[in-house]
C-alpha cells in the first residue's frame, strides 16, 4: 500500500516540477522585485488538492508545497501531503489520515527582471540543480511559470510561517 502511495505522490511531484528548467543567469535585481512585480518576500503557499475515486483506498489527497524568500535572498521550500483515506479503509484495514511534512529545498535565490534564479544548497531528492523562473507577484498571488517551451504555470498564495507550523510534528 505504502508503495503505491509513494509512487503516487512520486508523479504529482515529477507533473508539479515541470515548470523547474535550468537556465544560466546570474544578474541581480537589488530590492524585492522588478519593475511592475511586488515584494517576493515572504512565505508563500501553493494548494494542489484533488478527490480521488477510490485509488488504492485514498478518498482525498491534499498537497501544499510552501516556499519562504527571506530578504537576504534565502529561501525554503516545504511539502506537506495529507492523505485522507476512504472509511472502508479504516475500518477494513485501519488505515488512519496521514500528514506527512518534509523540508524540500533550500538555498539562495536571485532575482533579475521578471526571473528567479534558484540556486539550492539542500535538496530532499538530492539534486541541487540551479532553475530559472519567470515570477510575477500580484498582490496576494505569486505565480511562476517555466521557461522550458512547455507552459507551465503554478499560482501560489501569500501565507505565514504559523501556517507551516501547524503541520510540523
Amino acid at each position: 500500500m505504502k508503495k503505491y502511495f509513494g509512487i503516487l505522490v512520486f508523479v504529482l511531484m515529477a507533473v508539479f516540477s515541470l515548470g523547474l528548467v535550468s537556465c544560466g543567469d546570474d544578474d541581480d535585481d537589488e530590492g524585492g522585485g522588478a519593475s511592475g512585480n511586488g515584494s517576493i518576500v515572504g512565505t508563500w503557499k501553493g494548494d494542489f488538492n484533488m478527490e480521488i475515486e477510490d485509488l488504492y483506498h485514498i478518498k482525498e489527497l491534499h498537497t501544499y508545497d510552501f516556499y519562504t524568500f527571506k530578504s537576504d535572498g534565502t529561501y525554503v521550500s516545504y511539502f506537506v501531503t495529507i492523505t485522507k483515506y476512504t472509511d472502508e479503509a479504516k475500518k477494513e484495514f485501519g488505515y488512519k489520515d496521514e500528514t506527512e511534512f518534509e523540508e524540500d529545498e533550500r538555498g539562495t535565490y536571485k532575482l533579475n527582471g521578471n526571473k528567479i534564479t534558484f540556486y539550492p544548497t539542500y535538496s530532499d531528492e538530492g539534486d541541487y540543480e540551479v532553475e530559472t523562473l519567470e515570477y510575477k507577484v500580484s498582490g496576494n498571488k505569486l505565480t511562476f511559470t517555466s521557461l522550458s517551451g512547455i507552459i507551465v504555470s503554478i499560482t501560489y498564495s501569500k501565507s505565514s510561517e504559523s501556517e507551516i507550523d501547524k503541520y510540523r510534528q
